[in-house]
């Protein structure tokens, strides 16, 4: 990437994350510790974790502005149209005034995360949730 083209998605950059600052804040309207937004991006779908910790008091989750998943998905798709290496998880992080992200390379070259396994059955979700047991032997 030459240099106006790496200063140009520098800048970019910086407004996304100022965009997903900003709702941040707008999402959890009141004093706080520190917050994260997460965005995991599979194949078919996104999957947003939003949590805050309070002034005072246990940890909360809030729900994301359009505004902010907007920039994630804006910058998920600017990284590869730039020729970067496209993460499949991206964290904003703010804390003591400070913000940062965080990319993480987990997935394939698109960009996705390998779909998470289900959880396994316990007993109680196997009864009556599929072909009956075989009878018992003689």
């Amino acid at each position: 990437m030459d240099q106006m083209a790496e200063i140009a998605f520098d800048a970019r950059k910086a407004a996304y994350v100022q965009q997903i600052e900003n709702s941040v804040l707008m999402s959890i309207g009141e004093d706080f510790r520190a917050a994260r937004m997460e965005a995991t991006f599979y194949k078919t779908h996104v999957k947003w974790m939003c949590t805050f910790a309070p002034a005072s008091g246990a940890l909360k989750t809030f729900r994301p502005q359009p505004a902010a998943q907007q920039a994630f998905l804006d910058m998920h798709e600017l990284f590869g149209r730039m020729g970067q290496g496209i993460w499949s998880r991206a964290v904003f992080a703010m804390q003591g005034g400070q913000t940062k992200m965080h990319y993480f390379y987990e997935g394939n070259a698109e960009g996705h995360a390998p779909d998470p396994a289900p959880p396994p059955l316990k007993d109680a979700d196997r009864s009556g949730a599929g072909p009956a047991d075989p009878p018992a032997g003689p």
